[in-house]
């Protein structure tokens, strides 16, 4: 978008290649903080994003949210617009739409259900976690190898 401001050290990436594509948009008037990660997810317009955010491939941001230091946006969850997630808080995925927490109990309850492997690379979670980080590995180590090409 246009006027958009973003500090040093901050990661912007949208991804694809071996597993299912979602690409970055960034609406007019955001700032994204230091040290800030957006992995394939949507910010609409006037978003503040402070230092250390990550979010997640395919969540959504609505127009005016606010993103607290250190706070996680993750895969799936979708913010209405002016949503405050505080410092340290989660977004998950919830019904409607996105539950804000600072419980990481009840953030990892929500987030079992939202299948982050199936929505990122397009993996069934198997029983073998090493098999599972494998070729979650390796689909990336494929995605960059298609890039620099």
């Amino acid at each position: 978008g246009a006027r958009v401001v973003i500090m040093p050290g901050a990661v912007i990436r949208s991804t694809g290649g071996e597993r299912p594509p979602h690409p970055v948009t960034i609406g007019d008037d955001c700032l994204i903080g230091p040290q800030a990660a957006l992995a394939g997810c949507a910010l609409g317009r006037a978003v503040y994003v402070a230092t250390q955010v990550m979010v997640f491939h395919g969540a959504v941001v609505g127009d005016g949210c606010r993103l607290g230091a250190g706070s996680i946006v993750h895969t799936g969850a979708r913010l209405a617009d002016r949503t405050r997630v505080g410092m340290r808080q989660f977004a998950v995925p919830g019904p409607d739409g996105a539950v804000v927490t600072g419980d990481l109990d009840k953030a990892r309850e929500l987030l079992a259900a939202a299948d982050f492997f199936g929505k990122v690379f397009a993996e069934e979670a198997p029983a073998d976690l090493i098999e599972l980080h494998r070729r979650s590995a390796a689909a990336v180590a494929a995605e960059i190898r298609q890039r620099s090409r």
